[in-house]
């Protein structure tokens, strides 16, 4: 997605999260957040998505979060993700943001390739 089509700031980060697809949702997966908006993410995983799968993030935030996956990127053994949040009350949307704030400030801990 191009930057003139974002509505949302991303930072860029390198949080380690797990996630689950709708599909399957008895394997958790592992993925590396690339970058972090109120709205969506980027990130890498070794677990084949397609285009439009539902999934669930869990993040360091005592929340989940309902997403589509909107790009789908394969380089080798792992790919490259875009997902667009989904049905993110006035709670969740906060918690994100507060989120995507600490994470700005240097609160959050990084995972380093």
């Amino acid at each position: 997605m191009t930057a003139e089509r974002r509505r949302r700031f991303r930072i860029p980060t390198n949080v380690l999260f797990s996630f689950q697809s709708e599909a399957d949702r008895n394997e958790v997966a592992r993925g590396c957040m690339l970058n972090l908006s109120a709205s969506g993410a980027a990130f890498e995983s070794e677990a084949p998505l397609k285009k439009g799968q539902k999934l669930f993030l869990e993040l360091q935030v005592p929340v989940r979060f309902e997403a589509h996956v909107v790009r789908a990127q394969a380089d080798g053994k792992r790919a490259n993700y875009g997902v667009r949040f989904e049905k993110m009350g006035i709670l969740r949307r906060w918690l994100l943001s507060h989120y995507v704030k600490r994470a700005l400030m240097g609160e959050i801990v990084e995972y380093r390739r």
